[in-house]
């Protein structure tokens, strides 16, 4: 079956009519290598006469044939064709027989009538029309409010991971790397931006009404992802590095008028000559802007290396950090460890990719914070010496070229041998692929035995139930462990390492003495020790926590609490250990104390135990709200733990707290002047509309309908998602769908989810979604990244039989429009079913302890 050269028909699974061949495969041949690309795309602007908005594009894709071959399939997503051409190296026509889509994999496939050489170039040529649709995919369309008060709408892009193929057809895969000639047509006043700066620098004067066309200079060799452009009215500001790279931070006109980009205009070069230094590579671009500076800086070396860089070069550049290294602990590793400890969980080498969901659900906490996790390990034991010089020489080796993560290894196996480190015995490559081959993480458990003190490992699952040996490991759920560790005479940190099939003892350990494993939080598992050891640990934190430094206090806080959860620990040992939070009032144990305890919030929250949880958090958190006061200041981390004990006290009724939000909130309304300081906005807008009437949630969501600071709206949302009267929430929901200039679709994902952590919401949210399923995943599509964290922050209190029913049937119903939350929904059925079992074993234990504390109210 053909068709005429230039029909393009839609091929899917079971579809008759069309050849079977290999585009059936998830993954691009390797006989076609692109070279360049050169892309033109006009975005229209104006709504059609059935209010659609549109782009047309042409495209010239230059590959490399490796092997002789008649078919060509490329990426192709949501664009119709009106010209299909291929030609050879001498501008010929290539004859074809047909070109069809096969929607399955999103391929636009050409056959030809004869096969290509081997070795020969070629070109695709394309004619296209795509919709500019506010999906927030590939090419799309969105608008914003300007001064006047009129709807302004932009084109713009998110290629990450699989959407290029939404605005063009390309060859969309990180290895296929090529080089790109962009040029964008726009109508005054509109202007176009990309990677690259425009040649000429400035436009043409045209008329309005009138399209000019921007070309922008040819990019570096770069994947698909990477690309970034926008059409809009936008303002700048501009500065540069002290080489003279020129970064230039864009923003809605208003934005820049009012001062809102210098922060980021001034930190920019910083954080480019920063990278520079660290790497030994010089910033490969002319330009960096406010899209360019995400995509190709954090990217430099893979999407993890992102989460962890932060934190070193915001802690070494910055006179104030933005982020202290301490809150690595709650932020990336508890993070990981807490998604890892299940069986629905992955490698971070992924296998069983087939289809582009799967690709889309491959940037999770996985990818990202176990990856930070993994990273910052290696940096603890390599050295930073070792650390800089391997990844200095896997840069500059690799150097726009496709790169896997044994290579990287090899380099800082290298960099260890050079510098004089220590090497794992078992080789560097073979340690850390138990940590990259296999999901999970181990639990390191210390015992006293005759010779000192001994140290084992299995695999730790939040599920006391589940099978550790499930799914099988290549490794066998063993891993090469760099245990850290330090004891009460001998502060000192001390490391060995742990081989699988060897035993570990650790010797010179004083009776007398407790030990602590994973000092500093630095490697990827979880500590048990004997009650012994555990009740030795929290007696000197009660009689003085200063002797243990802070990172640790929080690890052991989190480790204890998630070793009770799976059955590992009994729960007044975990509880027990939160009392010295009463006089400690240091940021990293408290945020651990408070994630950890907020388990049990959404496990406790519609029980009798209730009443005896919330008087105990309020008794923790009374010396603590006491030291803060509400006047803002001192450092970072002395302003999130304002913040922390301000949350904390007025979310279980402390009165002084909620008279304090109230009073602010009033003055505001009153007066109309917000003196409100910007770190406890959030607090104040969420407890004003939590304890005061509609009419607060009124007054907010007129100020949320006219702010231009997305910071500042984005406190306002979370405000409003406070709410405690049922038919505001479902006013609340149908303004998030019924129409997008209320709520924008960029904003709803986080809406849904701070619903669902509300209590009087989570019901009316959840029901909401179900109900609505079949539009919410038409209007957000397959590569929506927030379908994952909406199903799980809607489903994290799920403990009832009746919701695990509810969940099961939800999956069933929608088994193909789950997009990229396919294995959050995993997760989410494999976690109500561990809090079912939970309830049944620690709410009584969990009571009485609790009861023997604190007098119920």
């Amino acid at each position: 079956d053909t068709t005429s050269p230039d029909t393009t028909v839609s091929a899917t699974t079971g579809d008759t009519g069309q050849p079977s061949g290999p585009w059936t495969s998830i993954r691009l041949p390797p006989y076609l290598v692109p070279t360049h690309y050169v892309v033109d795309l006009r975005p229209v602007l104006e709504p059609d006469s059935t209010g659609k908005y549109w782009f047309n594009g042409t495209s010239e894709a230059k590959f490399i044939v490796a092997q002789p071959t008649n078919y060509i399939y490329i990426h192709s997503n949501k664009l119709s064709y009106s010209k299909v051409e291929v030609r050879d190296s001498s501008n010929a026509v290539v004859p074809k027989t047909a070109h069809w889509l096969y929607d399955v994999n999103q391929y636009l496939v050409v056959e030809l009538v004869e096969q290509m050489v081997g070795g020969g170039e070629y070109s695709l040529l394309t004619e296209f029309q795509g919709e500019l649709a506010d999906d927030l995919g590939g090419l799309y369309r969105s608008s914003y409010i300007n001064s006047a008060g009129n709807q302004v709408v932009i084109a713009t892009t998110q290629m990450q991971p699989t959407d290029a193929r939404k605005a063009f057809p390309c060859f969309d895969e990180p290895a296929l790397k090529a080089t790109f000639d962009i040029s964008l047509s726009h109508k005054p006043p509109y202007f176009a931006l990309s990677n690259t700066p425009n040649n000429p620098p400035i436009p043409p004067q045209t008329p309005a009404g009138e399209y000019t066309k921007t070309k922008f200079k040819r990019t570096v060799k770069m994947s698909t992802y990477l690309l970034a452009f926008v059409v809009c009215d936008f303002d700048f500001v501009e500065s540069q590095t002290t080489s003279g790279t020129q970064t230039r931070i864009y923003a809605r006109p208003q934005q820049i008028a009012a001062g809102n980009a210098n922060y980021s205009a001034g930190i920019t070069p910083k954080i480019l000559e920063y990278f520079e230094g660290y790497f030994n590579v010089s910033y490969p671009l002319a330009k960096s802007g406010d899209k360019e500076f995400i995509h190709l800086l954090y990217h430099l070396c893979f999407h993890s290396w992102s989460n962890y860089q932060q934190f070193l070069f915001l802690y070494s550049i910055l006179p104030q950090p933005i982020l202290h290294m301490d809150q690595f602990v709650v932020s990336d590793l508890q993070r990981a460890l807490n998604v890892d400890g299940l069986v629905s969980s992955r490698p971070i080498v992924a296998e069983n990719v087939n289809t582009p969901s799967d690709i889309n659900a491959l940037f999770d906490t996985i990818s990202y914070s176990k990856g930070a996790c993994i990273i910052r390990m290696i940096n603890q034991f390599a050295g930073e010496a070792a650390f800089k010089l391997g990844l200095e020489n896997y840069l500059k080796e690799y150097a726009y070229g496709p790169v896997n993560h044994t290579q990287l290894f090899a380099f800082w196996s290298d960099a260890i041998d050079t510098t004089g480190g220590q090497n794992p015995t078992n080789s560097f490559a073979t340690a850390m692929q138990s940590w990259t081959l296999q999901m999970g993480n181990p639990v390191v458990t210390l015992t006293r035995g005759g010779s000192g003190v001994v140290a084992t490992q299995q695999r730790f699952l939040l599920d006391p139930n589940a099978d550790k040996s499930q799914p099988p490991s290549p490794f066998g759920y063993i891993w090469t462990v760099p245990l850290w560790y330090s004891t009460q005479s001998d502060p000192s940190v001390k490391l060995t390492w742990m081989y699988p099939n060897q035993d570990t003892t650790l010797t010179g350990v004083a009776s007398s003495d407790y030990i602590i494993g994973n000092y500093g939080g630095f490697g990827y598992y979880l500590v048990n020790y004997d009650n012994d050891n555990w009740m030795k640990i929290i007696d000197q934190l009660n009689n003085d926590y200063t002797k243990i430094e802070a990172k640790t206090r929080g690890q052991l806080i989190y480790d204890s609490f998630s070793l009770a959860r799976a059955g590992e620990l009994h729960y007044n040992i975990s509880l027990s250990l939160t009392e010295f939070l009463k006089s400690d009032f240091y940021y990293v144990p408290w945020e651990s104390g408070l994630d950890s305890l907020g388990y049990l919030d959404q496990m406790l929250g519609r029980s009798k135990v209730y009443g005896v949880y919330s008087s105990y958090l309020l008794s923790l958190v009374e010396p603590l709200y006491q030291n803060v006061t509400w006047v803002d200041g001192g450092s970072h981390l002395d302003q999130y733990q304002r913040v922390n004990a301000i949350w904390t006290a007025c979310s279980y009724g402390h009165l002084d707290c909620i008279t304090n939000a109230m009073t602010q909130f009033n003055q505001w309304k009153t007066t109309g002047n917000n003196n409100i300081t910007a770190n406890l906005r959030t607090s104040v807008y969420c407890n004003a509309v939590r304890y005061g009437g509609s009419d607060n949630w009124d007054f907010l969501w007129g100020k949320y309908q006219v702010e231009s600071n997305s910071q500042e709206k984005a406190k306002l949302e979370y405000g409003l998602s406070c709410t405690r009267s049922p038919w505001v929430v479902r006013r609340f929901l149908d303004f998030i769908v019924a129409n997008d200039s209320a709520v924008r679709k960029q904003d709803a994902s986080s809406v849904f989810q701070d619903l669902c952590y509300n209590e009087y919401a989570r019901d009316i949210t959840w029901d909401f979604l179900r109900g609505n399923w079949d539009f919410i995943y038409g209007v957000y599509g397959t590569g929506f990244f927030s379908f994952s964290g909406i199903i799980s922050s809607c489903t994290s209190h799920f403990s009832t039989q009746f919701e695990l029913q509810e969940l099961e049937a939800f999956k069933a119903e929608n088994a193909d429009q789950l997009g990229s939350g396919v294995s959050s929904v995993d997760q989410a059925l494999e976690k109500t079913k561990t809090n079912i079992q939970w309830r049944a074993d620690y709410e009584d234990i969990v009571f009485a302890w609790l009861s023997d504390r604190v007098v119920s109210p």
